[in-house]
């Protein structure tokens, strides 16, 4: 009995059917042709050929057409290798050369191979197979900015992998659903932890060679050893194992795709325990995920080695050259308003990894640019942003939202798809925007400068006191918003100074914030006291508080700079005149923040998936009682300062 899976194509199941029948034909052939009871060889036709073209006739033989019987069912054999019924046992298959075959040798029967039920089965089977488990975190390019995965996008991208049926991710998809909307980022870290646990099970310890003293005339020889790992050799590797994951996937997250996805589990009703152990199966289920150790070739000569090495160096230069190249090219260029775009004449693009998901640069004409970013889920968090920054005072990257409802978000959408791009494998990247992946994506104004990190940003520190003054700024407007991803003045972690940008003219501009609401009351409450708390030392001007001690660490961390005593005054006196600027103004900023709701409702109400506007008068209403904690504080000293 040959059971076929009901899932194979239409095409392959004709084959197959095809070849049953051909089989069957054989066997009646060659039972027919055999001496013995049923057949004669001397009952052979003669058969007179053309001689028309050869001068002469030759005769061979051909079988009679076989007599109407019945269908000739090859039975299993027993144990005796002894089969039933009046028919002829097909022989034995030929072995199979394909890796990891198991079908049986070729039997005794004489004769020219002819196709076996077995090649076919197998064949199909070999066509069946899962694919390996790296290929599964092809995901990593559609994972949304805040870490997590939307199932629809999961399958439609695991559908461009070959798998055991056509359907195969579509199933899958629909198991995933089952478990819940936060099934798919969980199944996404379960392909992860595969990867990663396979790499660390062969990565405690390496092989190494070692030059050895030789016998005294000056030769030397190579030892090999076994050096074991550390944990912390362990960690980084582990860590750049991520980093290499998110380069050959082209991460939409960058390198923290793993972290972020993780973070945003930590804030799930997940319950782990059985589900974790069901996507455990699952994973196994639909993909390999055992691997063999590849067998490495010969020893490398010590000239082909350094070959090697020479070409790995020109190649390296040549990248760095290419992309110094093009980050003079976007310097060269200057920003343009977000608004009255002239979509018509964009004349280059580039994908810019990092941030929250990436964005893309795009050349406006001769000389300008604007950058395009992808909305997602944090699209209300990101635009409300920039407007509360506005009515702060605070300078930051202007943004304006474009919906495909608009018609400017198709004439945007044309002219990035007839664009040329400067790297060409972001091409696809870039058209995914092109092409409506997302709702929504803003027009963000671009800032001509350098970020606040490495020697441009020990440069912008040291030379210019008026970059201190707009850190100083740029904090109060994070700890209104609780922007935790940037300077930590208030929170508990290294900071993020990659969104702080410093303009050509010295002026600190802001990107990438967004605002994050406290629903806990006890969360809130001890919120609230550490924003005192800023408040008490940037009027005070306590250069030794913990707050100030928090920043110096981050700037030293990031930029090698280690803030005077003077320039932490600086600071504090820019902290002190902005939240000052917000106490005075406490009822315009409250009836601002109302009027801003209708606005956001508008631009937002159609979207088929959540943006954030579900959140938005809790946003609403923390901005606002952050503003009341800081005018609260500030309301006397105000006074005093009079």
């Amino acid at each position: 009995v040959i059971i076929v899976a009901m899932d194979a194509e239409q095409a392959a199941w004709k084959a197959y059917m095809g070849l049953i029948s051909n089989t069957f034909a054989a066997c009646r052939i060659e039972a027919a042709t055999e001496s013995g009871p049923g057949g004669s060889d001397s009952s052979a036709v003669p058969e007179i050929s053309d001689t028309r073209s050869k001068g002469e006739g030759k005769t061979k033989c051909k079988p009679p057409p076989p007599k109407p019987r019945s269908p000739v069912v090859p039975q299993v054999t027993g144990p005796g290798g002894k089969g039933k019924g009046d028919g002829k046992v097909i022989p034995k298959a030929p072995p199979c050369k394909a890796k990891g075959c198991t079908l049986p040798a070729k039997g005794k029967a004489g004769g020219k191979n002819k196709p076996r039920l077995g090649d076919f089965v197998h064949e199909l089977k070999l066509k069946a197979s899962k694919p390996d488990v790296w290929s599964g975190l092809t995901v990593l390019n559609v994972q949304e900015p805040d870490g997590h995965f939307e199932l629809d996008r999961l399958v439609t991208q695991l559908s461009n992998i070959d798998g055991p049926s056509a359907d195969w991710a579509v199933l899958l998809g629909e198991r995933l659903g089952e478990m819940g909307p936060e099934s798919a980022t969980a199944f996404v870290l379960c392909l992860a932890k595969v990867v990663l646990s396979s790499h660390e099970k062969t990565g405690d310890a390496v092989q190494v060679q070692v030059q050895a003293l030789g016998s005294g005339y000056g030769e030397a020889t190579k030892v090999q050893e076994t050096m074991k790992l550390s944990d912390n050799e362990k960690a980084e590797r582990r860590q750049g194992l991520v980093e290499t994951l998110a380069r050959m996937n082209e991460a939409a997250c960058g390198e923290n795709w793993e972290s972020l996805a993780q973070a945003w589990m930590a804030n799930q009703a997940w319950p782990g325990g059985t589900k974790d152990e069901a996507l455990d199966a699952l994973v196994a289920e639909c993909f390999q995920v055992e691997f063999k150790k590849k067998k490495h070739g010969r020893e490398l000569s010590s000239s082909e080695r350094q070959e090697r090495e020479e070409n790995r160096l020109r190649k390296v230069e040549e990248e760095q050259r290419a992309e110094a190249q093009r980050v003079a090219h976007w310097q060269s260029l200057s920003s343009r308003s977000v608004d009255d775009v002239p979509w018509e004449s964009m004349r280059t693009t580039m994908w810019c990894h990092g941030g929250m998901g990436g964005a893309v640069l795009a050349q406006i004409g001769e000389s300008q640019v604007v950058v395009l970013k992808p909305q997602g889920m944090s699209a209300v968090s990101e635009a409300l942003a920039v407007k509360v920054a506005n009515l702060l005072g605070v300078r930051v990257a202007n943004l304006r939202v474009l919906s495909l409802l608009q018609e400017e978000f198709f004439q945007m959408s044309e002219a990035l798809h007839q664009a040329p791009t400067l790297v060409s494998e972001q091409e696809m990247v870039i058209q995914g925007i092109a092409h409506g992946s997302r709702e929504f994506v803003a027009v963000v104004e671009f800032v001509q400068g350098v970020v606040l990190q490495g020697l441009s940003g020990q440069k912008a520190l040291t030379e210019n006191d008026g970059v201190v003054a707009g850190i100083g700024s740029l904090i109060v407007l994070d700890c209104v918003l609780n922007n935790v991803d940037r300077i930590p003045a208030i929170w508990h972690n290294d900071g993020n100074l990659s969104n702080v940008m410093v303009a050509l003219d010295g002026t600190v501009v802001g990107i990438d914030q967004q605002i994050n609401p406290i629903s806990d009351q006890g969360g809130r409450d001890r919120y609230f006291a550490l924003l005192r708390e800023f408040c008490d030392v940037a009027h005070a001007g306590l250069v030794d508080a913990a707050p100030v001690q928090k920043i110096k660490a981050s700037l030293e961390l990031n930029c090698g700079v280690v803030l005077s005593e003077s320039q932490s005054r600086v600071l504090l006196s820019a902290s002190a005149a902005t939240l000052r600027h917000i106490a005075t103004s406490e009822r315009e900023i409250l009836e601002a923040l109302h009027a801003l709701e209708q606005e956001i409702v508008c631009l937002f109400s159609h979207a088929s998936v959540d943006v954030g506007l579900s959140r938005l008068d809790f946003m609403l209403e923390f901005v606002g009682a952050c503003v009341g904690v800081v005018a609260e504080s500030f309301k006397g000293r105000v006074q005093e300062d009079a």
